[in-house]
């Protein structure tokens, strides 16, 4: 089995050092940076991160913001190849927690085999990655001009 591994953002050192203690008592394996752009490098450097967990303050945006515009673009994306109802449909799996939605479920409410849901979801995971890290990286090149 694989330990998780976390990547921790914030710009005060004791939080990080308090976080990142935590999470290692608990067999975590943690990276810890202190600013938007440590944590857009260790992203890029390493996708791979179960989780960021990340201080909600950014240069230029905060946190929620930079989620809903995430969102946002991936919603046109999919209006744009007439798939907006699987999107909505989908966005949950982005949202809430792993296992809160069934794919059973999702697959009855799509017309879809239970298969292709999971692959369907998986490509949207892949997008949202692409898109957050887009968002980061534009915000950060915005916050140094």
């Amino acid at each position: 089995m694989s330990t998780s591994r976390i990547l921790v953002v914030d710009d005060e050192s004791y939080i990080r050092t308090i976080v990142t203690a935590m999470l290692e008592q608990a067999s975590l394996v943690t990276v810890a940076v202190a600013d938007g752009n440590e944590a857009l490098e260790a992203i890029q450097a390493d996708p791979e991160f179960d989780l960021v967990l990340s201080d909600i303050m950014m240069s230029g945006m905060d946190g929620m913001t930079l989620l809903e515009r995430t969102l946002a673009q991936l919603r046109l994306e999919y209006v744009d190849h007439g798939k907006k109802d699987l999107f909505e449909q989908l966005k949950a799996t982005l949202t809430e927690g792993r296992g809160s939605v069934a794919y059973a479920q999702l697959a009855a409410k799509l017309g879809l085999t239970e298969a292709s849901v999971k692959m369907a979801v998986h490509r949207l995971r892949q997008r949202y990655r692409e898109v957050l890290r887009a968002e980061i990286a534009e915000t950060l090149m915005l916050a140094a001009e």
